[in-house]
């Protein structure tokens, strides 16, 4: 009986995951299995599912989401994922809270942090893709006039190309 119950709350819990989640968990697989290909990087972090989390919350999940691993170099980095459909109302795009910036910028100290920002599209097939180096997003907006450096043309990610945008 209890694994009827256990399959039962799963159901339910996804069926309330909220839609920017599933749109965040389909960008994430997109930046994993498309930019970052298993041939060229490891995965050694990745964050917990929305539906690990509203049963018991890992700590880890505070993390950016994504920590890779340079199969060549063996440097480590992190990716942070965000899809956005749209400028928000203020003309730019916001990609994390206050909170997440000042724990990111710290870690970024010892571990380069990068942002993967999927703009317009859909999460799966983004009508554009940008990584971040960290220490260029000094605050939780970004505007679409800062973008355009960082604008990805070729996937997946070669590592020389990867450690030249820091």
């Amino acid at each position: 009986m209890n694994r009827i119950s256990r399959a039962l709350q799963t159901g339910w819990n996804s069926l309330r995951q909220p839609q920017s989640f599933e749109k965040g968990t389909a960008f994430e697989d997109f930046v994993e299995n498309e930019i970052f290909d298993e041939t060229q990087y490891q995965i050694i972090h990745k964050t917990n599912s929305y539906l690990t989390n509203s049963r018991r919350f890992v700590e880890s999940s505070l993390l950016p989401d994504f920590l890779f691993r340079d199969k060549i170099t063996g440097r480590e980095f992190y990716v942070e994922c965000k899809f956005r459909s749209s400028l928000n109302p203020e003309g730019n795009y916001e990609w994390c809270n206050d909170q997440q910036l000042e724990r990111y910028l710290q870690l970024h100290q010892e571990v380069p942090v990068f942002v993967a920002l999927g703009l317009e599209g859909v999460p799966e097939k983004p009508g554009a893709i940008f990584l971040i180096p960290l220490h260029y997003c000094s605050y939780t907006s970004l505007f679409p006039s800062r973008l355009s450096e960082y604008e990805l043309f070729y996937i997946p990610l070669s590592p020389n190309y990867l450690w030249s945008r820091l």
